[in-house]
């Protein structure tokens, strides 16, 4: 049970970090505030790393849930291997159902 809810948590962090754009949204308003362009800002990982960010939050949920073994932590290192193709995947769905809808909608 415990590596079916890391992997919602890989699934939900890599939509949030890679795909949603909350990281580009947060990184414009902090270049904002510091007076620079978002090019010259360095990375801030993990929180702009879908691998990073996939590794730190399952390792802290393992821990929280009292599940933290050193299966967890090799499920939390595979998941993060894969968020760059769990990322595809989901941009792969995205862009299906865009043109899924762009389908039905030049149709009516």
């Amino acid at each position: 049970m415990i590596y079916l809810q890391l992997a919602t948590v890989a699934l939900i962090i890599v939509y949030i970090v890679g795909v949603s754009g909350f990281t580009h949204s947060w990184r414009n308003a902090l270049a904002r505030i510091l007076g620079i362009r978002e090019e010259h800002m360095r990375a801030i990982k993990p929180f702009d790393c879908p691998a990073c960010m996939t590794w730190w939050t399952c390792i802290v949920y393992a821990i929280a849930v009292h599940h933290f073994s050193l299966w967890t932590v090799a499920a939390s290192a595979v998941l993060s291997l894969l968020s760059i193709p769990i990322q595809d995947f989901l941009l792969l769905i995205r862009e299906g159902l865009t043109a899924l809808l762009r389908k039905l909608w030049t149709k009516i």
